[in-house]
């Protein structure tokens, strides 16, 4: 007598549409987080943006002032020199500034 096995019938997914599923859900995971790169990103920028938006008006304000000081000192020097002197005097006092400020940012910035 031959013996005959019952026949057993799967319990799960067979193992190619296991490993289907398993793809298809690697391909969404990983385009959400895709997406997810895309949202934090559009964020950084958008806030980066706004806070160079806000420096820069800052910087324009402190430019206004500084030529206000200037101007300032053009007045205020004008009993002791002429317009010409107090010109080229505050002209080199200018590039001195901007030349010594030049020089240690091309150091790196930093204190010694």
């Amino acid at each position: 007598m031959p013996s005959t096995l019952p026949s057993v019938e799967p319990i799960g997914p067979s193992l190619g549409t296991s490993l289907g599923r398993a793809f298809e859900l690697a391909q969404r995971v990983a385009g959400d987080e895709v997406r997810l790169l895309q949202l934090e990103s559009h964020d950084f920028l958008r806030g980066t943006l706004r806070r160079s938006i806000w420096i820069g008006v800052g910087l324009f304000c402190l430019m206004v002032a500084w030529l206000g000081l200037l101007a300032a000192a053009v007045i205020a020097l004008e009993p002791r020199f002429s317009l010409e002197v107090r010109l080229a005097l505050l002209a080199l006092l200018q590039a001195a500034a901007g030349a010594a400020l030049v020089a240690w940012g091309a150091r790196g910035g930093e204190r010694d």
